[in-house]
């Protein structure tokens, strides 16, 4: 059920959430293991 509403409302949005939020943890991490 669940991802038959994602694909009605669009899936790419969804997938752009989900990776910002994977991205952005990613990103401090890398900053912080760097510095």
């Amino acid at each position: 059920a669940t991802w038959f509403s994602l694909g009605r409302r669009t899936g790419g949005k969804y997938l752009l959430e989900r990776l910002k939020r994977l991205f952005v943890p990613m990103m401090f991490g890398m900053l912080v293991f760097v510095s």
